[in-house]
């Protein structure tokens, strides 16, 4: 059991013997605890969270791009740890600003479909919009979310409170846009 469990860390693991992934992920230089917070540096909450917490977290104006290669998922896996971290500073920087982000947050997940699995996305996708939080998924076609999300795929549109539909050459897709319409 003991030999099975070091095996299946050390496969896990192996990605961050890479230097350059090692060094990507050895400091937090990415200024997440930025996300969502005011804008205005002088703002009295900004300046209250950081007397509260004893750190120095500046304003919230900040941009990341992911950017994965589509030809090769082989470290989507970084993308996908990167999410869960925003995720999860979403929610602590809400409980920061009273509940919700001072600042709207934007996040625009082109090609989504090629991302890799992002844990608890479709729970996430629920929560985050309560947080002042829009999230934007592009896909090419409904099959796309169903194999990724075979049992909560409805779950996903659910949460979208938008869709915007430029065409396609999938019948399954085309007779959901359909049945919408109706």
């Amino acid at each position: 059991m003991m030999s099975t469990i070091i095996m299946v860390a050390t496969a896990r693991l192996a990605a961050f013997n890479i230097k350059e992934i090692a060094e990507l992920t050895d400091t937090d230089d990415m200024e997440l605890d930025r996300i969502g917070m005011p804008t205005d540096d002088n703002s009295s909450i900004l300046k209250e969270i950081n007397e509260s917490t004893g750190k120095n977290i500046k304003n919230g104006k900040i941009a990341y791009f992911i950017v994965t290669k589509p030809s090769d998922s082989t470290f989507n896996f970084l993308a996908s740890i990167f999410y869960t971290q925003v995720f999860a500073m979403i929610d602590e920087n809400a409980k920061r600003c009273g509940g919700s982000l001072a600042n709207p947050l934007e996040i625009y997940m082109d090609e989504w479909a090629q991302l890799g699995e992002i844990p608890r996305f479709v729970e996430e996708l629920a929560y985050l919009r309560g947080l002042n939080v829009g999230i934007t998924i592009g896909l090419q076609s409904l099959s796309q979310l169903k194999k990724k999300y075979k049992d909560s795929w409805e779950s996903v549109l659910d949460c979208c409170d938008t869709t915007l539909f430029l065409g396609s050459n999938s019948k399954e897709t085309l007779e959901y846009i359909v049945a919408l319409l109706r």
